[in-house]
């Protein structure tokens, strides 16, 4: 693959990893400092926001208790996600779906 196919490539395939804010304590005197913990990876963004948004209770607030983070992937990883039929215009067709399930499920939590 030319070297610039393989940069076009990657920052095409993107994989979404799901990130909930932590509190680490060193002792009882200092502040505790916040962090974001990866606990799972997801191919669209669209699976990641379902995911979040299913389970409130545990997983708490979009955007302040847990994200989603695109992170492109490079080397055989893009080549991987061509062949599994994981390509642009797929990720592309769900993205406004994606945006519109985080609307939804935001007008759901503030119906509660």
């Amino acid at each position: 693959m030319s070297e610039q196919k393989w940069a076009d490539a990657c920052t095409k395939n993107c994989v979404w990893l799901f990130q909930r804010r932590m509190e680490m304590w060193a002792n009882e005197d200092s502040p505790a400092s916040k962090y974001w913990h990866t606990e799972g990876v997801f191919l669209t963004r669209l699976e990641g926001i379902d995911f979040g948004f299913r389970r409130p209770y545990d997983h708490g607030k979009y955007g302040e208790d847990w994200r989603l983070y695109g992170v492109p992937a490079y080397g055989d990883m893009v080549e991987l996600l061509s062949q599994a039929g994981v390509n642009q215009s797929y990720i592309d067709e769900r993205e406004p779906k994606a945006e519109k399930a985080v609307q939804e499920w935001q007008e759901q939590l503030a119906n509660r």
